[in-house]
């Protein structure tokens, strides 16, 4: 098994909302017995310095990756260009415009501007606001909108959880 994970633990540890089970749910992530490969960054280093992060990952892939990267700054470079938030932000991202269109194409979400013209797909902001949490202020209105319809789409056939999440006020 294979798992790298940037988890933000200063943040999580500084935050005045933080709590234990958020606290165990970053921190279940530690090696294991039989674990092949894991590893935790922190985010704060991982800015500071990307390449270094960059060749680490490469070197768990194998020498082969970690000595084409190392020489080849042109490569780095793109690489880290393509990966980085700001690059990933411009980006489409589509997802499908009902779950029927899901179900009988595929799930294709993700960056394919191509879908977007078939009509069964609509261009989505990907990435929340910038501001770190679990609640739905966070979200825009169209992200709001297609959580709203996802759930109704997916637990129409469970009314009376839908029932809770109105009670509630969860996007519904």
């Amino acid at each position: 098994m294979a798992k790298i994970d940037l988890v933000d633990y200063d943040g999580l540890l500084m935050s005045p909302s933080a709590s234990y089970d958020k606290f165990k749910e970053a921190t279940s992530y530690e090696p294991r017995e039989g674990d092949v490969f894991v590893s935790s960054y922190h985010k704060c280093e991982t800015k500071r310095n990307t390449k270094e992060t960059v060749l680490k990952v490469a070197k768990f892939l194998g020498d082969s990756y970690f000595n084409d990267l190392n020489s080849n700054e042109e490569q780095m470079q793109k690489l880290l260009e393509y990966t980085s938030f700001d690059y990933m932000q411009k980006l489409p991202f589509v997802m499908p415009k009902t779950i029927d269109v899901a179900r009988k194409i595929g799930f294709n979400v993700g960056k394919n501007i191509e879908l977007v013209n078939t009509g069964d797909y609509v261009n989505i902001q990907f990435f929340k606001s910038g501001k770190t949490s679990y609640t739905k202020e966070n979200y825009s209105e169209q992200q709001k909108a297609i959580m709203k319809q996802m759930i109704k789409d997916h637990f129409a056939q469970f009314p009376h959880l839908i029932s809770i999440w109105k009670q509630f006020n969860v996007f519904l």
